[in-house]
């Protein structure tokens, strides 16, 4: 859709031009005429799907970009979306999808394969910011095109309430299990059960856990390795002690209160904050838990959100354009500023500035993630399979198997393999 300027504006282009014409001499009429610029009469409107915290950032980045572009204005319409609910959305119906959208690494693959967004090589543009090579390949296809912008590392780690428990004492779940238990206290610490992204941490952190290095193997779960069994067994000692709330993520932040430790991303600050305190907000990466009789370091599964813009897309080179100046490091900066900090940007040129680093309350845990190995990304193609499956089979084991032997662990896992399979080769 074109919007025309307002004609009151119009009018006035008109009224200055003939001011400047009667000032101008006859000799130097021409001259002065082929130096005005022509000024655009119409307006391109994009469509945005975003977070519901990000869509606040839209007016200010959709003034940044015109002031930027005044020959090729926009007017962004941002829609709040769920960025894990943008590819369901364009399968559903990709003729009605929006211009530009923003959405999770690991669904980016899917979106190429099936001709929905379009590739950024066409363009004249070029990313300002400096966004690390390791996030660029998360919106490659197998040639290295480009089909997304990364704009925001996406991942979680562990919040801690600092009036309670001391760095030390969050390192192992078993040492929060016991400081809790100790104090009287109803929750040591809760754990998000409603998606497979959370549940990876578990079957990660013993050998190659559920997915191979890098997701490189979308056909295997693992789930009848050793590995699978000593997270499932973990997964039953740690309901035994009755003080660790595995739960959903609305009824996890109805709880904070109660609760001493919260795995989560940057944009759960704002609950942990109220429920604590922001004086007591401590972040750590992922603690350890006992596996086999071993001290075993739970993951933080990640990747990187994209910014991508529609293959059917009316006005796709403008939108590749504003697509590109959102990823820049003034567009992150904005959309930081806009929706309180609550995002972790990937701009190294942003990174990198002293005053940005003062502000980002992110900057230490997530370096910490990204330097100590506890960060891995994930890029499997078929992972909402396991995505939908974890919270039935965590829920599973936590029913039925808590006193269950090996041998029957062994057995649910093994028929949970194959259900998974099923449905991937049905899919």
């Amino acid at each position: 859709m074109k919007r025309r300027l307002p004609v009151v504006v119009l009018s006035l282009l008109v009224v200055t031009g003939l001011v400047g014409c009667n000032e101008t001499t006859s000799e130097n009429t021409t001259e002065e005429s082929t130096s005005v610029q022509t000024v655009p009469d119409e307006v391109v409107d994009i469509s945005v799907w975003a977070s519901t915290a990000d869509t606040a950032a839209m007016e200010a980045i959709e003034d940044g970009f015109n002031a930027l572009n005044p020959m090729t204005p926009v007017k962004i319409t941002a829609t709040p979306v769920s960025e894990g609910d943008v590819g369901g959305m364009f399968a559903k119906d990709a003729e009605k999808v929006a211009d530009i959208a923003h959405v999770p690494g690991d669904v980016v693959a899917d979106m190429i394969t099936n001709n929905y967004i379009a590739p950024f090589t066409d363009s004249d543009e070029v990313l300002d910011g400096d966004i690390p090579a390791s996030a660029l390949s998360t919106a490659e296809d197998s040639n290295g095109t480009l089909y997304g912008l990364p704009f925001s590392i996406n991942t979680y780690f562990m919040y801690y309430d600092t009036s309670f428990y001391t760095a030390e004492q969050v390192t192992s779940i078993e040492s929060m299990i016991a400081t809790a238990k100790a104090a009287g206290t109803d929750t040591a610490f809760s754990y998000e059960n409603s998606d497979g992204w959370y549940g990876q941490a578990f079957f990660m952190s013993d050998g190659d856990g559920i997915f191979t290095e890098n997701g490189t193997n979308p056909n295997e779960t693992y789930l009848k390795q050793p590995a699978a069994l000593n997270a499932a067994k973990a997964m039953v000692e740690i309901y035994k002690a009755g003080n660790c709330d595995f739960d959903d993520s609305e009824t996890i932040s109805t709880n904070l209160s109660n609760s001493h430790a919260f795995v989560s991303g940057s944009w759960s600050y704002d609950a942990v904050a109220t429920a604590w305190g922001a004086e007591n907000v401590g972040m750590t990466h992922l603690p350890t838990v006992k596996m086999g009789g071993e001290d075993r370091q739970l993951l933080s599964v990640g990747d990187y959100k994209s910014i991508v813009v529609a293959n059917n897309s009316e006005h796709k080179t403008l939108a590749k354009k504003l697509a590109y100046y959102m990823a820049s490091a003034e567009g992150q900066l904005l959309r930081w500023d806009h929706n309180n900090g609550s995002t972790v940007p990937t701009s190294s040129e942003l990174n990198s500035d002293a005053d940005f680093q003062a502000e980002n309350k992110f900057a230490d845990v997530v370096n910490a993630l990204l330097m100590s190995g506890t960060f891995k990304q994930n890029n499997n193609t078929n992972f909402n399979r396991w995505w939908d499956a974890w919270p039935v089979c965590q829920l599973e084991i936590k029913n039925n198997y808590a006193t269950a032997t090996d041998a029957d662990l062994t057995g649910y896992l093994t028929t949970l393999d194959a259900t998974l399979t099923a449905a991937s080769t049905a899919a």
